[in-house]
Formats: C-alpha cells, sequence, structure tokens
C-alpha cells in the first residue's frame, strides 16, 4: 500500500523513509525486498537521494543472499543483479561479494559471473579476471563455458586488455574442446575490436588443431580467421583444404558459409595456393542443397567472373574496427524490469507482459500498481517511443522517461522529432542515399483525407474500407499521467483481431517504424515496448474541437510478428464515434508495410 502512495512533498518522502528504516534489517527478505521498492519508488525523481538508496540497500541485500535457502537466495539474488546492471559504477568496490562458492548451485553461479563482468573497472579488472580464469577449469561445464565468455566481455570493455588478452590465449593451451571453442569465439571478437593484437593472437591460434574444434560457431570464428589473416598463418590455405575436403561431412551451414568466404579471401591473398582449393569449395557451394550457401557460392562465381578485382572490392573490403558490440537485452526492456520491483519478471528478466497470459496481463505498465509504471508517470511531458541501445549508458539511476528524456527521441503533447537516417557505408562498398518517407510528419496545411491515406489508391481492398466522418487533432494534448488515469476509469468498448500482411510484419523490427507511420494518421504513442515477434503498444488520438479532457480514443495494440496477428482494445469516452475511429486505426494498421 505505501508504495502506491504519492507523497506531497519530499519531507513527507523522508518521513515515510524513516519510518520504514528498520524494515531493512528485517529476517524475511518479502519484507526487505517490499520497503526497498518503496524507497526505490519514492526517490525516482531525486537522483542523489536515490544513489544514497542504492549504497543503504546494498548490505541488507547481500546479508540475504548468503543466508537462507539456496532457492531463496536466488530470488533475492536477482534483484541484487538487476540493480547491479543499473548501476555497476556503485557496486564496483563489492566485487568479491560476487565472487561464486563451492557450494552455489549452477543458477547462482551464472548471475554471480555476470555481476562480476558489469562492475569490471580499471581498478578491480586483475583481480576480477584472475577469479574468473579460476572458473574455467570448473567441473560444470556450462560455468566453465560462463566464464570464459566473462573475460571476453571485461576485454571488449577495454579493461586492461593486455592481460587479459594473456589470459585468453593460456585457456587455448588448457585442451578442452569445450574451453578452446568458447575461447576460439571470444578472440575473434577480440581480434574485430583489436586488430592490433592479430600478432599475438594469431601465432598462438595457428597452433590449434582443426580437429579439436568441433562445435559450429568455434569452426566459423577458426575460418573467419584463417581468411582474415591468411598472410599470417602459413598454413591456412592447408587447413582451409582440409575443411573444403570435409565440405559434404559438415551439418552447419553457418561453417559451410565461413568456409566459402575464407577461401575466397585467402585466394585475394595467396592465389597460387588456394586457386585449386577455390574450385573446389565453388563446386561444392553451387551444388549445396542449403539455398543460402547455393546463392552465395553463385554469387560468388559471378564476381570472380568479372574479375579478381572486382570480387575482393566486394568480398574483402577495407574495414574499420568494431567500436562496439550491441548488449543483448535493450535499455528499455531493463527499465521495464526494474519498474516491476519485487515481482517475478525480476526472476525471469523479462516483463510481465512478456510471460502472463492475456486474461491476467492487465493493462501492461498501466496497472494499478504505481511501481510498474515509473517510467511512463515520472515526466509529464516525456512519452516512450525509443528501443535504442545505449553501448555507454552510464546514467543508470535515471528513471525510463527520464533517459528517454536525455536521448532525445522525445515524443510530447502528441507531437515527435526523429531524426531521419544520414548516407551511410556499407562494408566499403560504397555510399547510399536512404529514400525520404513514404509519408512525411502532418502539417496543418494538409487535408484531412490525405492524412488518413484514404485519398491513396492501393493494391489492397483493405485499405478502402474506411470511410470516416471523423476528424482527429493533430496536437492532442494528452500527458502520460492524465493517459493512465482515463486508461483506469474506462472500460474496454471493443476489442478487434486484424491480420497483419508479410511485409508488415517484415518491417516491424522495432517499435519505430510502426509509431512513425502511426503518427502520420494523427494516432501517437505513449509508450511501447517487446521486442521481436512480441511488441505492445499504447496510442491515442482525440476528436477535433474537442473540449479540454474529453473526445480522447485510448488504444492497446498487442503484435505477433510471427503469427502476423494484431489484437486491439479500445477505450473512449466518446462512444457514439467509436467505430468511426475503428475504421480510422484498422486502415491505419492494414496499411503500414504496404
Amino acid at each position: 500500500m505505501v508504495a502506491k502512495y504519492v507523497p506531497e512533498d519530499p519531507n513527507e518522502t523522508f518521513d515515510i523513509m524513516n519510518l520504514l528504516e528498520d524494515r531493512l534489517q528485517h529476517a524475511n527478505s518479502a519484507v526487505v525486498l517490499a520497503t526497498i521498492k518503496v524507497f526505490l519508488n519514492l526517490t525516482m525523481s531525486m537522483a542523489d537521494v536515490h544513489q544514497q538508496v542504492y549504497e543503504r540497500i546494498k548490505a541488507p541485500l547481500m546479508t540475504l543472499v548468503s543466508s537462507g535457502s539456496p532457492e531463496q537466495s536466488y530470488a533475492v539474488l536477482c534483484h541484487l543483479h538487476l540493480l547491479v546492471m543499473r548501476a555497476p559504477v556503485l557496486f564496483s568496490s563489492d566485487y568479491k561479494h560476487f565472487y561464486c562458492r563451492y557450494s552455489d548451485p549452477s543458477y547462482i553461479k551464472k548471475l554471480k559471473l555476470e555481476m562480476l563482468t558489469a562492475v569490471a573497472n580499471e581498478n578491480n579488472t586483475y583481480e576480477i579476471v584472475t577469479e574468473l580464469s579460476e572458473y574455467a577449469a570448473n567441473v560444470d561445464v556450462a560455468i566453465a563455458r560462463e566464464s570464459i565468455r566473462a573475460v571476453g566481455k571485461i576485454a571488449l570493455q577495454q579493461y586492461d586488455v593486455n592481460a587479459i588478452v594473456d589470459r585468453l590465449l593460456q585457456f587455448l593451451e588448457m585442451e578442452k574442446d569445450y574451453v578452446t571453442a568458447e575461447t576460439l569465439v571470444l578472440v575473434k571478437d577480440l581480434l574485430r575490436k583489436y586488430p592490433q593484437w592479430s600478432q599475438d593472437c594469431i601465432a598462438v591460434v595457428g597452433n590449434v588443431s582443426s580437429k579439436h574444434v568441433q562445435e559450429p560457431k568455434a569452426k566459423a570464428a577458426l575460418l573467419w580467421m584463417l581468411g582474415e589473416y591468411a598472410l599470417e598463418m602459413p598454413d591456412a590455405p592447408y587447413v582451409l583444404e582440409g575443411f573444403v575436403e570435409s565440405w559434404a561431412e559438415e551439418e552447419s551451414p553457418e561453417v559451410r558459409l565461413e568456409l566459402l568466404t575464407a577461401v575466397a579471401k585467402c585466394f585475394f591473398r595467396r592465389a597460387p595456393e588456394t586457386q585449386k582449393i577455390l574450385g573446389a569449395a565453388l563446386a561444392a557451394a553451387l551444388s549445396d542443397a542449403h539455398q543460402d550457401v547455393h546463392d552465395r557460392g553463385l554469387l560468388y562465381y559471378r564476381l570472380l567472373q568479372h574479375g579478381v578485382e572486382t570480387a575482393e572490392r566486394v568480398i574483402n573490403p577495407p574495414k574499420q574496427a568494431v567500436s562496439v558490440f550491441a548488449d543483448t537485452q535493450s535499455s528499455e526492456i531493463k527499465d521495464r524490469i526494474f519498474d516491476e520491483f519485487n515481482t517475478l519478471a525480476v526472476v525471469y528478466q523479462q516483463p510481465s507482459y512478456m510471460f502472463l497470459d492475456k486474461e491476467h496481463r492487465g493493462a501492461f505498465e498501466f496497472s494499478d500498481d504505481t511501481s510498474t509504471n515509473a517510467s511512463v508517470t515520472e515526466s509529464s511531458e516525456t512519452m516512450l517511443a525509443s528501443q535504442s541501445v545505449d553501448a555507454n549508458d552510464n546514467d543508470l539511476l535515471l528513471s525510463a522517461s527520464e533517459k528517454e528524456d536525455t536521448r532525445g527521441n522525445l515524443v510530447s503533447n502528441g507531437s515527435s522529432s526523429y531524426v531521419a537516417p544520414s548516407n551511410s557505408l556499407i562494408d566499403g562498398l560504397g555510399s547510399f542515399t536512404v529514400p525520404p518517407a513514404a509519408s512525411s510528419l502532418p502539417t496543418a496545411s494538409f487535408a484531412i483525407d490525405d492524412l488518413l491515406g484514404l485519398s491513396l489508391s492501393t493494391n489492397s481492398p483493405e485499405s478502402t474500407l474506411a470511410q470516416p466522418s471523423l476528424v482527429l487533432n493533430a496536437k492532442p494534448a494528452l500527458n502520460p499521467g492524465a493517459f493512465q488515469q482515463k486508461w483506469r476509469q474506462l472500460p474496454v468498448a471493443s476489442t478487434e483481431d486484424y491480420g497483419l500482411s508479410s511485409q508488415a510484419a517484415a518491417n516491424l523490427t522495432g517499435p519505430q517504424p510502426l509509431l512513425k507511420h502511426m503518427q502520420t494518421h494523427l494516432i501517437h504513442c505513449i509508450a511501447s515496448g517487446g521486442q521481436a515477434p512480441n511488441f505492445k503498444f499504447f496510442f491515442f488520438a482525440q476528436k477535433s474541437n474537442a473540449s479540454t479532457g474529453l473526445g480522447y480514443f485510448l488504444v492497446e495494440c498487442i503484435i505477433n510478428v510471427t503469427a502476423r496477428k494484431c489484437t486491439v482494445n479500445y477505450k473512449t469516452d466518446e462512444s457514439d464515434l467509436l467505430e468511426s475511429f475503428a475504421a480510422v486505426f484498422k486502415s491505419a494498421i492494414l496499411n503500414f508495410g504496404v
């Protein structure tokens, strides 16, 4: 109940926290976690105090992790893990608390390894990498693999790369297949980011016997290095020849694709030794049953017909070092999980809408629990409309909405500012210009029929279904707090299921394309979430010339890209115009990607 209460002023906030202070020392972990949730919610908009809360709750959480059953420790550790991932700098001095104990179950060890990776910095890297290196010999193969990956991730964070590269190369001397496999994959990534280490790495990798590399990803990594550094590896053509001879025995298309490219790269550098091997590889690829392998072989063959120099410019252009490797989970998803602190979302490491069925899902982040919508209610001027991955997102004490405000991808009061894509350079092949969007953001001079796309002729019969008399406001004023209040108060007026075209499903790789498309129809997004194949959006629109606070249409839109299905729930205080608005919304959705 306290977590749902909104204090009137900062003094009341501090009074509540002082009254609950002793609950942080409670023996019941549920009481401690509930108290922490209150503290985090109350201080979300107070950055300095929020940081002090982190410092205050560290000790109680670490005490709970080290006591009780493994299952209870895991539940608490998941919440500590979430906090560490959001603000690793605040936990960097406590890294020894995350060392794995021999008696820890593997699921706890895995979380601790991720936390060690997150808190690594220039001051503690040596100690952490030394500890992780010990885990590489763990009897639990999964933990041994995770520890090697953790060492590689720390290296990619640019902390003491010299010592870490030496550690990784020592793993290759252990002569364990799974250790060799994980290490080869990491060495490949290191070379992509730090080409200057090629001489040291290749000298060791060249001694690895290809017979001891069995896993597809490891084979692909080894082949990439053989092709990329064929000049530095004297035996590269002959190792590749062995792979080509066993082409029919290789089950993984990924390996065959990488093998074909590696042979081609080697040919450009050492043609006399590789010409025969390249011919055999092309012949094998052209007769390969896998479509991608066949098509790549045909492409390379035709490029070589145009000339070796032409083929080399396409297949092996000059490359720049990779500066950032993308995270597997977007910062927006992490913020959604944080908004559901002290729930199963933290344990599953997924927002609740991704694992609850529709009956129990509620209204996404707009539930009655204020803790689950902190990312929306924090700023009345900010609407969540971005799912970008920030490689160096260090300001982890801000709420989701505050982060969006700093990124500049804002949608405020029904208008938005999107940055048009610039000219790009793809793999050194030349520049291309992104064509302008088919429809730009609406302005007051546009006719309303044009804004709704009703005057455009399309091949889809669905596009002619909407003939509404409704006129929508081009700049509706509705902040997230008001949206939330209306969503709670209004009943669901109608629920519809629409089918998406294959083109629409292909275009929906993230929220942004659909958000921009719906804005051209004067339908604005106030919150979005999810990742492929499941997305969820909350849209709103307002009829033109409506009185303040009236004439709104609220929409919950749930999309499954795989099933190409869109489920829409409508709420409105203009029931007589609902049918017209539903027709507008349906027309907009069905025209997406057309």
